[in-house]
Formats: C-alpha cells, sequence, structure tokens
C-alpha cells in the first residue's frame, strides 16, 4: 500500500483549521454564495519563552522559574495576564498570576517565579498569557524533583 503524504497533510490541516474555528476567540462568518465559507482565526502578537535556573532538584529545594514576553505586534498591549502552570500537584509556585500593565510594540519584559518541589517526580510547566482574551502558551518545561531534600517548602 502506498502512502500519499499530500492527503494526510490536507486532512491535518483541515482538522487544524476546524479546531481553530471551534475555539473561543475565533470569529467565523457564512460566506454569501453556496458552498462557499470564510473564516477568521485571531492571533496573539505575543511570544512568550520559559526557562528554568535549573531542570532538577531535590525535594524543598526552590526553582526559578522565568518567562520572557515579547510584543511582536504594532498596538501597546494593556492589562497582560501570565500564569505559571504545571501538572500535578507536587509544587508549590509563588504568585502564579501576574499582569504587566503595558507592553509596548516591540518591547520585552520578564515575570519570574519561585517554584519548590513538595514531592518526588517529573512536572510539565508552562506559561499562559492571556491579552484581550486571545491566549499563548509557552513551549513547555520539564522539572524532575528528586529525593534527597529535608526541606520544606516556605
Amino acid at each position: 500500500m502506498t502512502r500519499r503524504p499530500a492527503r494526510s497533510g490536507v486532512r491535518f490541516l483541515a482538522l487544524a483549521i476546524a479546531v481553530a474555528l471551534s475555539q473561543p476567540g475565533t470569529s467565523y462568518a457564512s460566506g454569501g454564495s453556496a458552498g462557499s465559507s470564510r473564516g477568521l482565526v485571531l492571533a496573539s502578537p505575543l511570544l512568550v519563552t520559559l526557562t528554568l535556573s535549573t531542570s532538577f532538584a531535590s525535594i524543598g529545594q526552590t526553582v526559578k522559574a522565568e518567562a520572557r514576553v515579547s510584543n511582536l505586534g504594532s498596538s501597546t498591549l494593556r492589562s497582560t495576564r501570565l500564569e505559571l502552570r504545571a501538572d500535578g500537584t507536587g509544587l508549590t509556585i509563588s504568585r502564579p498570576l501576574n499582569e504587566i500593565g503595558q507592553l509596548k510594540p516591540g518591547k520585552s519584559t520578564s515575570v519570574s517565579w519561585s517554584v519548590c518541589g513538595r514531592a518526588a517526580g517529573s512536572y510539565v510547566l508552562l506559561v499562559r498569557t492571556t491579552v484581550a482574551g486571545i491566549a499563548t502558551d509557552s513551549p513547555a518545561q520539564v522539572l524532575t524533583v528528586g529525593p534527597g531534600g529535608r526541606k520544606a517548602c516556605s
């Protein structure tokens, strides 16, 4: 059986468009002629990255997580929310939700958090940034917490 990558690529693109159109913050309008439609997908002007001071820590050890947010758009952004998220419940995050008052076009800023492991395991962290109702997630980072620490998270 011969595979046809072009068809699978078309199916993937169609699926991606369908998912995008079903998301909040997406506008969709029906065209005037039979069988036609048009959609508008709103995109965030933000570029968000996440770095960790280390990817391995002992229980009770504090790790610095830092998000860098860049405004790639042409308008000043106001009330931009940044939330550091983690899967699982084995981490303590200092002030997981932060807000940037204003970010001018072409400018960047950084926000940092203290993360402490309470239980051994591997945790996926990312920053969800929301502005004008549109969310952008940073690439994920993995923090592995191992045994050996004896102090408690503060």
